[in-house]
C-alpha cells in the first residue's frame, strides 16, 4: 500500500473505527478510557482483548439476566473471536457507509 493509500485508510477507516470502539467501551463503562499517548498500556493495547474484557466480560447486566454465551462450552478464545467479529463489522460499516468519512458533512456530528 502506498503512503497516500495508507494515509487515506488511516483517516477514513482507522480513526473513525477507533472513535466508535472508544465510544462503545465508554458507553459500557463510564470509567473506561483509551490509554494516553506514549504510555506503557498503549504499547500493549489490543482492541480485541479490550472489547472482550470491557464489553463481553465486565459489563453490568440487569439483575437476574445472564449473558447468552454464559455456558459451559464458552472459552476465552471464543469470546475473543466474538470481539474480533464485532470489530470487523465496525470496520466494514465505516468502510462502506459514506457518512463515517470526514468528507461527509454529517461526519463531525457522528464521531
Amino acid at each position: 500500500m502506498s503512503r497516500h493509500g495508507w494515509t487515506l485508510k488511516n483517516k477514513n477507516v482507522t480513526q473513525p473505527t477507533r472513535k466508535i470502539l472508544q465510544h462503545v467501551c465508554w458507553w459500557v463503562n463510564h470509567a473506561w478510557h483509551y490509554p494516553r499517548a506514549a504510555s506503557i498500556p498503549l504499547r500493549t493495547f489490543q482492541w480485541d482483548t479490550e472489547i472482550r474484557r470491557v464489553v463481553f466480560e465486565e459489563s453490568k447486566l440487569v439483575e437476574g439476566k445472564k449473558r447468552p454465551w454464559q455456558t459451559n462450552d464458552i472459552t476465552d478464545e471464543k469470546l475473543l473471536e466474538h470481539s474480533r467479529t464485532l470489530i470487523k463489522e465496525v470496520i466494514e460499516s465505516v468502510t462502506t457507509v459514506g457518512y463515517w468519512t470526514s468528507s461527509d458533512p454529517h461526519h463531525k456530528t457522528l464521531v
